[in-house]
């Protein structure tokens, strides 16, 4: 399997060589010596549950799937002898998976919940993908399981079920002291002890899995709670009394603790893997109350403590090393690689020691943990809910807003559920997923007949690839009618100007509270309401309404944008590329551009940001100076950009300033693939100066602090249209905020270079204003000279190059020249006095505002170059932004 690099994202080839070497593995064909469990089948299972989570490639959940028939055909009960139909330790033929059947009696330990986590983990992982429910699944069912996903999936929960209800909790566990997992008296295999930490890893496996399974199904929420409770205990035994923390020798907190209880020491290297691994799932399925806090410990363990140096890791994580499972080792087991999740200054450390990048391994429960943690590097989000709580009334409804802020490169589709609910109520989402980051509405709904009362509610999101997240919100079901909730008037959207805005209730008498600093209003917070609101600059704007004898109302909430400053100059557009969670503006008031922009990231596949542009054909190089930029995120970007289309998965290739990780540039050479990240330089910080120019497929950054010194940073080759477009990017790279950042000193030119040096410019008059002739040749496509005839006379604009030159084609950018088409002439002198004519009676093309060039006959001697315009076709306007003169 390969392995490409260490960051960015999960490439197509480590993806491929995954799916190649799983394609090649085949399951085992019964349990003796744990192949189910901790070794080779039961690793294989466990890998591709988390890989397809990453991917969710139904090729790699097919072998999953064909693996998990294997586990559930070659159960005790099912199987024919030899491989089942063995009488146990309980005298029954009962429903396991017995890891060795010489000895009398033939014993049971933690390996049994394994096998029970492999059939609930493909379980739910299936039926956490509605969209597969339906389909036939491709490999066949030779065995009778279900020729749907959803069919296969039910087969795997009754499957593990019947393992629990059969033996597991029938004879296996004593859950009676104190809920905590002890051996059954009577099992020969450690009967009456507590269950070593390792192994009740193994049955929270299972548990865990049917248990989430079930959530979903609806189909036994007692059981589902039941097995959700055994875990739980486990985890707070651990957390309560399992362990005892200390400080280590690098000042961090780190953990000890035992193989089993009552001991809180010396737990070997190879089982406190497994340890660690068990309480990595709990913390991922975001059910039990695991903070990454509680985890880090783990790492710092292992960082500090357990390894002596490179390639050295003791087999006790006391730092002390024995014989067996307590062996020193020469690489990171998989649990102990999860750690770095929790401690990312180690990350790199951590892989390294057990991979080479670019590089190959055959380890494959090291290598899965490996994509999953380089994937969850790369794209991850936070959510939240607000408000902390609402009041209903009975038959009444309210809404609460849950929002997904992207982190890192995180455009994935994030989908919501909640629970809690009391009796009578239900809730929707909308929308029901959100995309890389935004914020749904949630609305629940009460009946008639819900109890009176407090009801917390946890609103889950999740992300095949990503950690589970929750927030909680509190419903308070009233026998008192609710205030209806405000009004705002405008409604929020974007605005050019202040607004003032109004607020109302339908519900007499009642008082209104507002709040503009994204607190939530209720009785005693925020401002009360007694005339129109001024909003003058961006602002969320929040508000209730109260009574006496009425339960408070639902919060309204809207977001005011507040754009300032001019229109964009002609020949310029602006657009918000590829859906941000907030709408983006640009503006320009000379000489400074505003871009305001939301956006997950301009990264991966996909890009989320807004982008103010110019089309720009051909040759062209962009130049501008990012003045202020604001730190919405570490990776906000704001820079220069050549783009293909404003298509999200766009060729493009851009140069950004950040507020934290320096100048970078970046591209995708290929519509819809994975951009790269190109050479950066860390330190510089707005104001910077950014330089992107194109000369056919290769592309060249530049940077400079000042304008006049510049420093190229780098090169990239892509293929892109002729027909493209230049301007000016901004993602906050978070995609619940607007980054607003400024630019000036803005410039675009086509060509690649300027032609002949121009010494000096002279005119036949301007219209004022500073649109004189010198502005043509100052590489500002937004200044221009600009000359009104009278419908007979002409006007020219006229160059001198210093002394006399071959010209074969000038260049000539029209002002507002998509709009309207020039008639000119252009001449030539060697002594200013006698002219020559070049071209006579030339059109522009009136479709574009880049450089458009006019080529002579032949070449001509001429120190002086002069453009005589008529006007255009639809006024006497002679205008011209830029010029170039070639030899």
């Amino acid at each position: 399997m390969s392995i490409d690099s260490f960051d960015g994202p999960v490439t197509t080839n480590e993806i491929n060589s995954f799916k190649a070497y799983i394609n090649a593995l085949r399951p085992a064909s019964n349990n003796v010596g744990n192949q189910w469990a901790q070794h080779n089948s039961g690793e294989d299972v466990k890998a591709m549950a988390l890989v397809y989570q990453i991917t969710q490639d139904t090729a790699i959940l097919d072998q999953m799937v064909r693996f998990c028939d294997a586990v559930l055909s070659e159960r005790n009960d099912l199987a024919p002898a030899p491989t089942g139909q063995y009488v146990i330790w309980t005298g029954r033929i009962d429903p396991v998976w017995p890891n060795e059947v010489t000895t009398t009696p033939i014993g049971t330990g933690g390996e049994q919940g394994d096998p029970v986590g492999h059939l609930g983990n493909c379980a739910r992982l299936i039926l956490q993908t509605p969209s597969i429910w339906n389909t036939t699944v491709p490999i066949g069912d030779p065995d009778g399981y279900g020729t749907t996903y959803l069919a296969r999936a039910k087969t795997y929960v009754a499957g593990g079920d019947a393992a629990i209800d059969g033996h597991i909790l029938k004879s296996e566990l004593d859950l009676s002291n104190s809920d905590h997992q002890y051996f059954a008296a009577s099992d020969p295999y450690k009967g009456g002890t507590p269950v070593p930490w390792n192994q009740q890893m193994m049955f929270d496996y299972g548990f865990q899995n049917l248990a989430i399974a079930h959530d979903i199904l609806g189909d036994d929420p007692a059981r589902a709670a039941q097995y959700h409770q055994i875990v739980q205990d486990s985890i707070n035994w651990f957390f309560s009394a399992g362990y005892t923390s200390y400080t280590d020798n690098a000042g961090n907190t780190a953990y000890s603790w035992g193989y089993s209880m009552p001991s809180t020491t010396k737990e070997d290297n190879d089982h406190g893997s497994l340890d660690v691994n068990g309480f990595y799932r709990a913390y991922m399925s975001g059910e039990y109350g695991i903070t990454p806090a509680m985890l880090a410990p783990f790492g710092n363990t292992f960082v500090d403590v357990m390894t002596l140096g490179p390639g050295d890791y003791s087999g006790v994580i006391d730092g002390t090393t024995g014989s067996g499972n307590s062996a020193s080792t020469t690489y990171i087991r998989s649990g102990w690689l999860l750690t770095a999740d929790f401690l990312p200054s180690q990350y790199e450390n951590m892989m390294g020691a057990d991979f080479t990048a670019p590089g190959t391994t055959t380890a494959i429960d090291r290598f899965s943990r490996f994509l999953w943690l380089k994937n969850k590097r790369y794209q991850s989000f936070t959510f939240s809910a607000s408000p902390s709580f609402q009041t209903v009334a009975q038959g009444s409804s309210a809404n609460f807003i849950a929002t997904v802020a992207a982190q890192g490169a995180f455009a994935g589709s994030v989908a919501l559920s909640v629970s809690g609910l009391p009796s009578g109520a239900s809730a929707s989402f909308s929308p029901v997923t959100i995309s890389g980051g935004g914020d749904s509405t949630m609305t629940v709904q009460t009946a008639g007949s819900t109890p009176a009362g407090t009801y917390p509610l946890t609103i889950l999101a999740t992300s095949m690839g990503t950690v589970a997240q929750t927030a909680t919100v509190n419903l308070t079901v009233s026998t008192e009618p609710t205030a209806a909730a405000p009004t705002f008037n405008p409604a929020g959207g974007t605005y050019s100007s202040a607004q003032s805005v109004t607020m109302t209730s339908s519900t007499s008498g009642a008082t209104i509270r507002y709040t503009t600093d994204g607190s939530t209003p209720s009785e005693t917070n925020g401002t009360v309401y007694s005339g129109a609101v001024n909003i003058s600059s961006t602002t969320t704007l929040k508000a209730i309404a109260y009574k006496s004898g009425y339960a408070d109302s639902s919060v309204t909430s809207a977001t005011y944008t507040i754009t300032t400053g001019g229109t964009l100059p002609s020949g310029w557009s602006d657009t918000d590329i590829g859906g941000p969670g907030v709408a983006g503006s640009a503006s320009y008031s000379s000489p400074t551009f505003t871009v305001s922009g939301s956006g997950a990231d301009i990264y991966g596949t996909a890009d989320q940001f807004n982008y103010a542009y110019m089309a720009a054909n051909g040759n062209v190089t962009i130049t501008a100076r990012v003045a202020t930029q604001q730190n919405t995120n570490s990776w906000a970007k704001a820079g220069v950009m050549i783009r293909e289309t404003t298509a999200a998965g766009s060729t493009y290739v851009g140069v950004y300033v950040t507020p934290a990780k320096g100048v970078s540039l970046q591209y995708r050479t290929t519509t819809g693939a994975s951009a790269t990240n190109g050479p950066e330089t860390t330190g510089p910080v707005a104001p910077y100066w950014v330089r992107l120019a194109r000369s056919g497929s290769t592309f060249t950054a530049s940077t400079s602090p000042d304008g006049t010194t510049w420093t190229q940073l780098g090169t990239a080759t892509v293929t892109m249209a002729t027909n493209a477009t230049a301007g000016l990017a901004v993602s906050s790279h978070n995609n619940t905020v607007l980054n607003t950042s400024t630019f000036d000193n803005v410039s675009i030119t086509t060509g690649g270079s300027s032609g002949l040096a121009i010494a000096a410019t002279s005119e036949s008059g301007d219209d004022g204003g500073g649109h004189n002739v010198a502005t043509t040749i100052d590489g500002n496509y937004n200044t221009y000279w600009q000359s009104t005839t009278n419908g007979s006379n002409s006007a020219y604009a006229q160059y001198d190059l210093g002394s006399s030159q071959t010209v074969h084609s000038v260049k000539i950018a029209w002002y507002l020249g998509n709009t309207r088409s020039t008639w000119f002439d252009v001449d030539t002198s060697t002594d200013g006095t006698n002219w020559t004519t070049a071209l006579s009676g030339v059109n522009s093309s009136g479709t574009s505002n880049a450089l458009e060039t006019y080529t002579f006959s032949s070449g001509v001697t001429a120190r002086y170059v002069r453009y005589v315009c008529y006007g255009t076709n639809i006024d006497n306007v002679n205008a011209i932004s830029e010029t170039q003169i070639w030899p």
